[in-house]
């Protein structure tokens, strides 16, 4: 879990004094991450749970409405002269707006079908377009470095930085080692 930086000042960041006290905190992130996955789970079971129960009269909801909503449409579009010069009519709980007539390209084959076909017949100039993108390695070889800062960029340090991984199968193993020493 990443700590909002603006957070991160308001907590108590005590400094871990040794490698010890680095593995108990470790241990108890370990923990709260196992914790936080069961309470996930169980917000998941309950979520899908209630899907199960509420599901099927939302979707009769949804289908009832799709379907009142297709009526309206239908009556708008045969009674498109009501609406005069506007392009909407506004009606007690909404409005029924049209949009602006246009049209759009269709592709008959696929893209590259299509520009095989456009360089074929001799249409391709300006309508297939060629990426420009940088090759960011051979960009450092290529331009000096005292030039990089005029062409428009420069090298940064990147990485060296710690991150946290969690042995999350050592972990379960001691959660369930805790469990059946609790149960006993």
């Amino acid at each position: 879990m990443v700590v909002n930086k603006s957070k991160q000042k308001e907590l108590d960041l005590k400094p871990l004094e040794s490698w010890a006290d680095v593995e108990s905190e470790v241990e108890a992130i370990a923990f709260l991450d196992l914790d936080i996955e069961d309470e996930e789970t169980e917000l998941n079971r309950r979520i899908h749970a209630l899907q199960g129960e509420l599901g099927p009269s939302i979707q009769e909801m949804k289908d009832a409405r799709a379907t009142k909503e297709a009526r309206v449409l239908s009556f708008a579009k045969k009674h498109r002269a009501d609406f005069g010069e506007k392009k909407s009519k506004k009606v007690n709980f909404g409005s029924i707006v049209f949009s602006k007539a246009s049209s759009a390209v269709k592709f008959l084959v696929e893209e590259i079908d299509l520009i095989a076909n456009l360089k074929k017949f001799g249409y391709a100039l300006g309508v297939v377009k060629q990426v420009e993108k940088v090759d960011k390695n051979v960009l450092v070889t290529v331009v000096p470095e005292d030039k990089r800062e005029k062409v428009g960029f420069e090298i940064v340090p990147t990485g060296d930085e710690p991150s946290l991984k969690i042995d999350r199968k050592r972990v379960e193993l001691l959660r369930r080692a805790a469990a059946r020493k609790k149960a006993s």
